[in-house]
């Protein structure tokens, strides 16, 4: 079954707020674990919704910090949440 919920509409955005506190009131939802694993381009790119050629770029710009050493391009969590965060304000 697939349902469709606008947010932007009050009666469908105060049915979603009482099912959430429904399903945590019934231990149905569980928060979960904080990633630590580095983020790979694409899977930066899939959490910011930005392109892999446009996380290559904040990384060569600074604004997302990359392990050194490992061959590959990995993404700190730290960075890539911080730059989440600034994203959004």
């Amino acid at each position: 079954m697939k349902i469709e919920l606008d947010p932007s509409c009050a009666q469908d955005a105060a049915f979603m707020g009482a099912l959430v506190e429904a399903m945590r009131e019934a231990g149905g939802l569980v928060a979960p674990e904080p990633r630590t694993k580095p983020f790979s381009v694409a899977e930066a790119a899939e959490e910011t919704g930005l392109s892999k050629t446009q996380v290559r770029r904040l990384v060569g710009e600074g604004r997302l910090k990359r392990i050194d050493g490992t061959g590959r391009m990995l993404i700190t969590v730290k960075s890539l949440r911080t730059f989440q965060e600034g994203e959004s304000a």
